[in-house]
């Protein structure tokens, strides 16, 4: 199975990186806004696996992959950790900020989801330096672990098929 993203007269193939998602938003620009950004975060993290693994947002307990062997007791203490994706407004850097419960690798985790409403530049404190925004872009940050070595699988690095 192929995923493809179509504009008029032309095709992009998904390859679950984040690249075909902002090549796309560079020639067609997405309109982020509060209506649109919350299914546009859901869209690129579904679309989108590292090498590293992929982040999966969790909001209702039957959106985690759980592994047979996981327990009730450890069901019940992710589902009280759970929550619906949040528009938390926009940050002084001029990003919007979604804050969410993400599962990655076999670990829970609350995070803020940053993303470029338009091409920016922004001050990066933890680098000490600017970081390049294009319309879209996301970066995950105040990532709090919550909990690990959850019974819940983990992916291998993405084929060309996923």
């Amino acid at each position: 199975v192929r995923y493809l993203l179509y504009k008029s007269g032309e095709l992009t193939i998904m390859n679950w990186t984040n690249e075909p998602i902002y090549e796309v938003n560079e020639k067609a620009p997405i309109k982020l806004d509060r209506k649109t950004l919350i299914p546009y975060a859901k869209f690129f993290f579904h679309y989108v696996r590292g090498q590293l693994g992929r982040f999966i947002i969790v909001e209702k307990p039957e959106d985690v992959p759980w592994l047979e062997e996981a327990t009730d007791k450890e069901k019940a203490d992710v589902e009280k950790n759970l929550m619906e994706v949040t528009y938390k407004g926009i940050g002084r850097d001029n990003l919007f900020t979604l804050t969410a419960t993400v599962v990655f690798k076999n670990a829970l985790f609350h995070t803020d989801i940053k993303v470029a409403p338009y091409e920016t530049e922004v001050f990066d404190p933890e680098i000490g330096a600017p970081e390049q925004f294009t319309i879209g872009q996301m970066k995950l940050t105040n990532e709090d672990l919550i909990l690990e070595e959850l019974n819940i699988p983990v992916d291998p690095p993405p084929g060309e098929f996923g």
